[in-house]
This record gives structure tokens, sequence and C-alpha cells, in this order.
């Protein structure tokens, strides 16, 4: 029998070196991929990924997409700041450069699935694909991945998908993986370690303009509302009789919002761009979900109807204060990834 073929994105960290060492046991014909965004990225994954293929005996590709990620991830990051609003850059990416791009490879060189690092699941039920949480509740990444296109999911597979990051360092460890024990990256990758503000500034100006309290009071002036998110209380540079935080930002109006913590909190919300991984659902009517609205906050249990024109209503069971405008609002069914939309208001 034919060996099946299939193409590793391999950043050059551990998760994806490892992935490659696990396809290659399991019988795999593999091939690596490093996407390269030119300006926006580091040599050194690229570099690393290079030496790790070498080590393991695979043929290494590099795709250049530096105008696409550019046009696509970078652009939209500082535009999003710019209209008020808290972008995700990397749910962004995912769906239109790196797994595009790389299904794109894939098919080119005759690759029968893509395998990636990420932490999370598709599962096949009788030809109806699912995304699901991984084991690893800590590094889980399908809140990132809930904008990919459902028929992307037939053609991907995550080989981590039941492990924890201890159990991949150690099997890199075991190994000898050239990288088993360097650091993971916290930052978003295009600003390499530098303030989000410089990216913006290179395609938009910034504008001083007014903070007002939600009551209409004049307090102060900013230098930006680029400076600003939603829930901020640090650096705002105001004095007033009790704590401050950013409750929302009037791009058109160039202006800084500002109230009590109370003032944050919200039961409803709507979102766009709504991706459905789970083809049942029907419009206009009422489905009950956990919601995640930050990757990193617990889910939140919420009543949902999606419309027609691509939007949704949603109503929480109980107040939030991580309601912000340019972040995704990603529905769960227990582990399952059913869909995700972009928070408008």
């Amino acid at each position: 029998m034919k060996k099946e073929k299939i193409l590793v994105a391999m950043s050059g960290g551990v998760d994806s070196s490892t992935v490659v060492s696990q396809l290659l046991n399991e019988g795999y014909e593999v091939e690596g991929a490093t996407l390269y965004f030119g300006n926006f990225c580091s040599l050194s994954g690229v570099e690393d990924a290079k030496k790790v293929a070498k080590q393991l005996g695979i043929k290494h590709h590099i795709i250049e997409c530096e105008q696409a990620f550019e046009n696509n991830v970078v652009k939209y990051f500082a535009s999003e700041y710019i209209n008020g609003k808290t972008p995700n850059p990397c749910v962004k990416c995912n769906r239109e450069i790196k797994f595009k791009e790389l299904l794109n490879f894939r098919e080119k060189i005759g690759a029968d699935f893509l395998a990636t690092g990420h932490y999370a699941k598709i599962s096949n039920h009788n030809g109806i694909y699912w995304l699901e949480k991984s084991k690893d509740d800590k590094k889980d990444q399908s809140y990132f991945l809930s904008q990919l296109r459902y028929e992307y999911l037939q053609y991907i597979k995550f080989p981590l998908e039941n492990l924890r990051k201890t159990d991949v360092r150690k099997i890199a460890e075991d190994i000898g993986l050239l990288v088993a024990n360097k650091p993971e990256s916290q930052d978003v990758c295009f600003t390499k370690g530098k303030d989000y503000k410089t990216i913006i500034n290179q395609y938009y100006q910034n504008k001083k303009g007014d903070i007002l309290h939600i009551n209409g009071t004049k307090l102060g002036e900013h230098n930006g509302i680029i400076n600003y998110t939603q829930g901020q209380r640090k650096g705002l540079g105001i004095g007033y009789t009790e704590p401050l935080f950013v409750i929302e930002l009037d791009p058109i109006n160039n202006i800084v919002y500002v109230g009590s913590e109370k003032d944050l909190y919200k039961t409803k919300l709507k979102i766009n761009k709504v991706n459905f991984l789970d083809l049942s659902l029907k419009y206009n009517t009422e489905y009950e979900f956990f919601v995640k609205l930050r990757s990193t906050n617990n889910p939140n249990k919420a009543k949902v109807i999606f419309c027609e024109n691509g939007e949704a209503d949603v109503e929480l069971f109980e107040p939030s204060r991580n309601i912000s405008k340019g972040q995704v609002c990603c529905f769960y069914d227990d582990t399952r990834v059913v869909a995700s939309g972009y928070i408008i208001k």
C-alpha cells in the first residue's frame, strides 16, 4: 500500500517539530513547510524549522506570503485599533493566511492531509467533521481556530489533540529534538516584541481627542484612541472620586468614554461574520450554548439567534465585562465548536 502523504506546518517550535516525529513514527510520508512573512516575522523560526527538518530527514519548503499577510492581517490589526476595536490577529491569520496557504500547498505537492502543532481536535462522525477542544485545557486553541472554513476540516489533522504541553516537551527531549527546550513566544508575531502602536502608526496618524465620563463630563484629553482598550484602568491619567475604566471608544468623534467598573458589565451583544462549523444550525432559531468572549475567559452560558445576514444576537445568562468590539465570540456545545463571529456591539 502507498503511504499517505502529509504536509506539516513547521513554525520552528517544539510543538510542530514533535508532530513531524510522531507522524514519521506512524508511517506517513512527511514533508514540512514554513510560512515566511518577510519583514513581519523573525528568521529564527524559519531557520529552526529547516534544522529540525534536516535532523528528522524530511523535505522542507518555505512559502513566501509577506504581501498577503500584510494586507489581510497587519493592516486589519491596525485598522481595528484605529476604529476603536480590539482585534484578534491570530484568528484572522488562521482563516485568511495560514490554513489557506498551507492547504493550497498541500494540494500542489499531492499530500493527503495538513497537520499542525495546534492544541485542538478534529473528529469525523460519519462524514460530518467536528472541531473540538484539546485534552490540555490550558493550551487549548480551538477558540483561535473557530473561524476556519468548515470545508477545511476534512484535510486537517491535529496530532497533539490528546497530549498536554508537558507530554510534548518530554517526547521532544526523549528523541533529542534540537528545539526541545525552546521557549514559547507570547507576543503577536509581527510586532517582534515592540509596542503594537508602532505598527499602527505606520498606517494611520494618531489624533488627540477628548476623554468624557459616560455622564457627558469632560475629564481630560487623550493622545489617540489606539492607546486605549475597553476595560482598561491603568494609564488614563485622570484624577477622579472613584477608579475609572474605559467603557466605550468612539472613533468617529475621537472620544474615549470612561466610567465605573459596573458600567462595563453587560448581557447583550451582537456579532457579525458568523462562521458555522455545525452546518445543521438554523437561522431565526434560539439556541443555548456556552460562549467564550476572549481566549482566556471561562465559558459563559448564553442564548443565541443566528440571522440570515451573517449576524447573530447573543444574550448572556450572567453579565460580563469582557464584551469588546472586534474580539471573537466563540460558541461551544460541550467540547465542540459550533460557530463563531466578531463582536460589533
